[in-house]
């Protein structure tokens, strides 16, 4: 919980000047098998992304939502920011998580790999659901501190 609300926190300037809406819902509680940093890093990247995202599409206003919740069987917790932007092409699905790919005519295309990297390193997995026009959902599944 703490670690969602610092990434609001430190997207709070962004978040104004393109007018998104944030909500975060936690609803999982259980320690995390990942450092609080590593996990700032990989909310952040997707948080940014969906942000720029909503930006570039002119979409004013819209909604960004992180929601933390347990996992089916309690093992895990299940992460995901969603946002309200044009969504992830399905020809760039397959790739938005390989190193140096980006749509963006000045990114880096580091970003979701790193997400991808941290969350991989701890155990756990990350995916991507998106419609054209309807916005993307990325979910970020990790394994409880044990």
């Amino acid at each position: 919980a703490a670690v969602l609300r610092h990434v609001g926190a430190l997207l709070e300037p962004q978040l104004r000047r393109t007018k998104t809406m944030l909500s975060i819902e936690v609803t999982a509680t259980a320690p995390l098998a990942i450092e609080a940093h590593a996990l700032q890093q990989v909310l952040v990247n997707l948080a940014q992304n969906a942000t720029q995202a909503m930006a570039a599409a002119n979409i004013e206003g819209g909604a960004l939502a992180l929601i933390a919740r347990p996992a089916p069987g309690g093992i895990a917790t299940l992460i995901t920011v969603t946002d309200e932007g044009p969504g992830v092409p399905a020809a760039d699905r397959a790739r938005v998580f390989d190193p140096f790919f980006t749509t963006k005519a000045k990114g880096s295309g580091l970003g979701l790999y790193l997400a991808s990297y941290f969350v991989e390193l701890h155990k756990g997995h990350i995916t991507v659901i998106s419609e054209s026009e309807k916005g993307s959902q990325f979910t970020v599944s990790l394994p409880l501190n044990s």
